[in-house]
Formats: structure tokens, sequence, C-alpha cells
């Protein structure tokens, strides 16, 4: 079974646009009643909706990748006599 994901229709387009928001908890409740009128009539962007929450929630539950403490470096590089707020 294939499942469309064809969002090429610009009303999908900007249907995209608002979802990505939607996942990402940005959206008011005018725009998510707005999202679900179209969702149940369209089968492309709820598809579309299925699959990209999926890749944002393996995103979210990934854990970290060991990142350098680069404050030391960052901070030394201001000119002498100048300390950025908070570190004073």
């Amino acid at each position: 079974m294939t499942r469309s994901t064809d969002l090429s229709d610009v009303e999908c387009e900007y249907y995209a646009e608002l979802l990505s928001a939607y996942l990402d908890g940005e959206t008011d409740a005018e725009e998510a009643r707005d999202l679900n009128a179209h969702l149940d009539g369209c089968v492309s962007c709820r598809n579309w909706l299925d699959l990209a929450a999926r890749v944002t929630r393996l995103a979210r539950l990934r854990p970290a990748e060991p990142w350098p403490d680069v404050t030391d470096a960052v901070l030394g590089r201001f000119p002498e006599g100048i300390v950025p707020l908070g570190h004073g």
C-alpha cells in the first residue's frame, strides 16, 4: 500500500506549514480547528502529518551528542575589560 504524501497542491502547501507549526506547539485554537477541518478531507495531509510526527518524535527522543564546553574559549575572545552580561 502506497501512502500519498504529495503536498504539491497550493492549499496543502499552506497546511504543511501549519502542520509543522502544530507539531511544534505553535498554533492557536483557530488554526488548530482549521487544520482539523482540512485533515478531515485530505488524505495527503493526514499522511504527511503522520510521517512528520514520527520524525519529530524520533528527533526529540534521541539523546543529544556530547559537546565540549566552549564557554571559556568564547568568553576569552572578548576584548580585555569587556565582560558579557551574566558573566561578571
